[in-house]
């Protein structure tokens, strides 16, 4: 477990291919529904943009959505003590969904040191905050964490982080270009993909989609030119 400081922002996801079959034998391909989809060409009011003290942003630059994580602190894969991340969500993507669901957004780590990514099944009750993500970074690593805020009275607040899975990627996760990240919840599991290549698939439990966004970590700079969330029935 690592902890983690952070100065937050209220502020990101996939679609691959499916085949059921029917009940005479024959291959049937579900419906999909594009539930929301953006290339962050103009500002569809459903992304906060704004200046964080301590240094992190979110705005739209030349076509894309930028999520920045503030350049002041340090960070490490087992433990961050004075770091700040930024994240950016929006919600009731998925309301009333009752088939399989993916989020799917293309990125690029103008700077990542530490990850840069997705966020879901943001939860906010009062001082009670948690969140997932599923983030690479520029060394061809990529992760998946749970955060727990764990003191809210410091500033920027203090977080919890557990390690879910991680691994290297570097021949999927592409440098200085595009990457598309995906998350599809399929059945009860999650599956975890980098430009169609997938990591690692868990168990969803509890951890479902919705309240969906982009993540930045300490010192990295997140740039997206689309997003989009799909339901097959």
């Amino acid at each position: 477990m690592k902890m983690h400081i952070i100065i937050k922002t209220f502020v990101m996801f996939a679609c691959i291919g499916m085949v059921s079959c029917s009940k005479n034998g024959t291959l049937t391909t579900p419906k999909e529904t594009v539930l929301y989809q953006t290339d962050f060409s103009s500002n569809d009011g459903r992304w906060v943009v704004g200046t964080i003290s301590g240094g992190g942003a979110t705005y739209y630059q030349n076509e894309n959505y930028f999520v920045e994580g503030s350049q002041v602190g340090t960070y490490a894969y087992i433990k961050v003590t004075s770091a700040a991340f930024t994240y950016s969500c929006i919600s009731n993507v998925f309301n009333g969904s009752s088939g399989d669901i993916a989020i799917e957004a293309s990125i690029k780590m103008s700077s990542a040191p530490a990850g840069a990514g997705l966020i879901w099944n943001f939860q906010s009750g009062g001082q009670n905050i948690s969140f997932y993500v599923f983030e690479i970074n520029t060394s061809g690593q990529w992760g998946i964490y749970q955060y727990q805020l764990v003191d809210a009275t410091t500033i920027p607040n203090k977080y919890s982080i557990t390690t879910l899975a991680s691994g290297t990627a570097i021949s999927a996760i592409q440098q200085n270009q595009f990457n598309k990240l995906q998350i599809t919840q399929n059945k009860g599991q999650l599956q975890f993909l980098v430009n169609g290549t997938q990591l690692i698939e868990m168990n969803a439990n509890s951890n479902t989609l919705d309240q969906v966004g982009l993540f930045a970590d300490v010192k990295s700079i997140l740039a997206a030119n689309s997003f989009q969330a799909v339901e097959w029935q």
